[in-house]
């Protein structure tokens, strides 16, 4: 395996989904600060992506998470370009810079971070459908809740695991072009000065081809959640 390290003092970029074709995203200049948030979650990440050329690549990131605005914002510096990606009511939308060769956030990786960690824990509320039932992924029992985000384009899927009642997976299905990815959450701790039981880690799959056979293709490794 080929290692392509980027490890910059603050944050950095991500991975363009090999196959997955997102809903266009809104262009918007990199943001040094955030709007106010009064109950922000700031998440300074090690993010690794496997690339498409079969490398894998180093970097780091801050994910901001405001629950009263329903939104996720993804900052990162890298070497050719200050990057910006951010998930809200509308959308998907990143910065006008460059787009940076090794990778790049799209609709479908950041909605599953951003469903994984706010409804994960608690932070949004998550109400399963009467008529949803049980089903069974990778030997564990979940309850499937759909979610219904209109703006999006994509069909939304948090499974709780009915052993630790805890909504430990997100799936993110885009229908027009039949891809599909898969978050798994997991090292849950209690964070911030409310203390929250976050996710520590996040993996994400390809899960075009099944869940047997899925692919990894980014992880998380928050080094901090305040």
């Amino acid at each position: 395996m080929t290692l392509v390290r980027r490890i910059h003092p603050v944050l950095p970029v991500v991975l363009i989904l090999a196959g997955c074709a997102s809903p266009q995203a809104r262009q918007t200049p990199v943001e040094k600060k955030s709007k106010t948030c009064p109950d922000r979650l700031t998440a300074p990440s090690v993010t690794i992506f496997s690339l498409p050329s079969g490398k894998t690549y180093f970097t780091e990131q801050e994910h901001r998470f405001c629950p009263s605005s329903k939104s996720l914002e993804i900052f990162s510096e890298e070497p050719n370009a200050e990057m910006y990606w951010k998930w809200d009511k509308n959308g998907f939308s990143r910065s006008s810079s460059p787009q940076n060769p090794l990778g790049d956030w799209n609709a479908e990786s950041i909605l599953a971070v951003y469903a994984g960690v706010l409804y994960g824990s608690g932070l949004l509320p998550a109400q399963p459908l009467i008529e949803e039932t049980m089903v069974s992924l990778e030997g564990q029992a979940y309850l499937p809740i759909p979610l219904d985000l209109k703006s999006s384009g994509l069909k939304t899927v948090l499974y709780r695991n009915q052993k630790t009642g805890i909504i430990d997976r997100v799936m993110i299905q885009n229908v027009s072009n039949k891809t599909a990815l898969m978050a798994i959450l997991y090292n849950w701790k209690l964070s911030g000065r409310d203390n929250i039981l976050v996710p520590r880690n996040i993996d994400i799959f390809d899960i075009s081809g099944g869940v047997f056979a899925k692919k990894l293709i980014i992880q998380i490794d928050y080094k901090l959640v305040q």
